[in-house]
């Protein structure tokens, strides 16, 4: 995923997923542990970088205050789509990987998962509003990354046809 010249918002976006992907340090068996992704580094600052490091299962539940559901799942992503929310980066959280909306393919799950299955092509909207331990809120992200973490419940099975 290369781009000939980035977009301001592309730069902002870059810089996001960097910081959400900064927390993340156990890969799944197989994954490699750097990505290249569209990370935050400030709430104006986003860049692309080749040296993100890559999610975890497990690791929305470290991050974040209000995660409860017991099935996280890592995914390879395929394809994003830019929307207007993807442009925001907090401050408590840099740098972190944008974007929200995420199609691609199971590579991990947990083990507490009913539904999905490694293999499967999923797709869904991972920018759920999310509270970090100290009660401020902010937004899950991370589809802007070669992988992304998220909740089972987050996500759906592409239908056969």
């Amino acid at each position: 995923r290369k781009l000939s010249r980035p977009s301001p918002g592309s730069e902002m976006v870059g810089r996001l997923l960097a910081a959400l992907c900064a927390t993340w340090v156990t890969p799944a068996a197989g994954v490699r542990t750097t990505m290249d992704g569209f990370i935050a580094e400030s709430s104006t600052s986003f860049r692309y970088s080749q040296q993100v490091a890559v999610p975890s299962l497990g690791s929305l539940r470290d991050v974040f205050a209000n995660i409860t559901d017991t099935c996280e799942v890592l995914i390879r992503v395929r394809a994003s789509s830019v929307n207007p929310t993807d442009r925001h980066a907090d401050q408590y959280r840099l740098p972190k990987v944008l974007g929200s909306d995420v199609s691609g393919e199971v590579i991990a799950v947990e083990s507490g998962c009913q539904r999905l299955r490694r293999g499967d092509r999923v797709w869904g909207d991972i920018g759920a509003n999310a509270f970090f331990p100290n009660g401020t809120q902010t937004k899950e992200l991370g589809a802007y990354g070669t992988y992304a973490v998220a909740l089972e419940t987050q996500l759906g099975v592409f239908p056969e046809t």
